[in-house]
């Protein structure tokens, strides 16, 4: 009979046996008299070779995308053919496309059985962004300047106003004072884009003005009341004021408002029929119209104070 005796001290009966541990084994036979005979066999472990690949990668044309690929060109070390793995699935030819950014785990088994792994990274491109600001309010009349901030240098530049208009190829877009968004798409050589909007506002009531209180007492300080404006209103069509039972008590027609920092010489002084009234909270109302051709309504409380 034959005992193997393992280097763990195991022992198998059997002539033959099979393993993949190192150390010394035993090898016991016996006779049918009893006697007995022993060998010692080492048995050496082999180290796996190690398995280089050469790999070469495509990288994503944008942010994002899924178009990039790694190739594995040659292998050095193992005995081939070789079976090759990226994170898990099999490579047809040696090449994986149109896959995104990222990191893949490479395993490789030799014709023996040998396996090696290395992990390969395919970095993400940076990604293309634009930028106009915040929306905008603007007064009506003054020119407005839109300019983008990117982190490339644009191959292509397009802009598209609310009203359907284009423009290309600009970094900086100066426009008339017009609500409506404008958009400007931005796009590299490779044809990586980003995309960016604007509101433009226009605060029309803003640049005109009718003070809340007046003192027509003849010091020269605040004695009449008129519309005051900046250069972008052209016309005040008409001025009322009414009392608090709603009575006209004074109106003035198309004139220039008033656009100095100068009293006004022109306005009313506080008096109905040419009798001065007593202080009281009357009511404005004002027909305006803007350079642009825009005609807006105004009104508000007045107090007349002594």
């Amino acid at each position: 009979s034959f005992t193997w005796v393992f280097p763990s001290g195991n022992e198998i009966h059997g002539a033959n046996i099979s393993t993949d541990v190192a150390g010394a084994y035993t090898l016991i036979a016996t006779a049918p008299n009893g006697c007995e005979v022993t060998q010692t066999t080492e048995v050496t472990a082999i180290p796996d070779p190690e398995i280089t690949p050469t790999v070469s990668l495509q990288m994503p044309s944008c942010a994002g995308s899924s178009d990039a690929s790694l190739f594995v060109e040659m292998i050095a070390g193992g005995t081939a053919p070789y079976v090759i793995t990226a994170n898990g699935e099999p490579l047809t030819g040696n090449i994986m496309e149109n896959i995104p950014a990222g990191n893949y785990l490479l395993v490789l088994t030799d014709a023996n059985g040998c396996t090696d792994e290395t992990t390969v990274e395919i970095p993400e491109p940076e990604e293309v962004t634009v930028s106009l600001g915040e929306d905008l309010h603007v007064s009506p009349g003054n020119p407005v300047v839109l300019e983008i901030q990117t982190n490339i240098s644009p191959a292509t530049i397009e802009w598209t106003g609310p009203a359907g208009q284009m423009w290309s190829g600009i970094s900086s877009l100066t426009v008339p004072a017009s609500e409506g968004i404008y958009t400007v798409v931005v796009e590299d050589a490779n044809g990586c884009s980003a995309t960016a909007s604007l509101q433009l506002f226009v605060d029309t009531k803003q640049t005109v003005f009718v003070p809340n209180a007046f003192s027509p007492n003849g010091d020269g300080v605040n004695d009449l009341l008129t519309v005051f404006a900046g250069e972008e209103v052209s016309l005040v069509r008409s001025f009322s004021i009414f009392d608090r039972w709603g009575n006209l008590i004074y109106k003035r027609k198309n004139f220039a408002p008033h656009t100095s920092t100068d009293p006004p010489v022109k306005g009313w002084d506080g008096t109905l029929n040419g009798k001065a009234l007593d202080p009281a909270v009357f009511v404005f109302m004002a027909e305006v119209e803007f350079q642009n051709g825009e005609v807006i309504m105004i009104s508000g409380d007045v107090t007349l104070v002594k």
